[in-house]
């Protein structure tokens, strides 16, 4: 992936910064703080997206990720998919060694940059 061009990666890949080049925004919320992008949504544009899909959120078969055969820090990307479901689902951060966060960064590197700037926004306005 990280020798393909943004249009040549499948879209739930892609960078986001590929879907907001040259579009203007008003708001730009960051997963930390995922409550404060839903009170803009509501009191701006009358959405209530917890209200919308907390049930499908909340669901009873939703998903565990921290499974307690693998550490946080024990890598389990090299596993066949048979062997990894063993485990049940690991950490996300057990999927990655060095060698494949410094690709992570360097590939979605727009995005982290986007993500730190409009964490810094918020971070500010909190401060104020």
């Amino acid at each position: 992936m990280c020798r393909l061009k943004d249009a040549q990666i499948d879209k739930h890949f892609r960078p986001q910064a590929a879907f907001l080049r040259n579009v203007v925004f008003d708001h730009i919320g960051v997963f930390e703080q995922l409550d404060h992008t839903f009170d803009v949504l509501k009191n701006r544009y009358g959405i209530d997206v917890e209200g919308e899909v907390a049930s499908k959120v909340r669901a009873p078969k939703r998903t565990k990720y921290q499974s307690p055969a693998v550490g946080a820090s024990d890598y389990v990307g090299h596993l066949k998919a048979r062997d990894l479901a063993k485990l049940g689902i690991p950490s996300v951060d057990s999927f990655y060694n060095d060698h494949l966060r410094a690709m992570v960064r360097k590939r979605y590197k727009e995005d982290f940059a986007l993500h730190e700037h409009a964490f810094s926004l918020l971070q500010a306005k909190k401060d104020d």
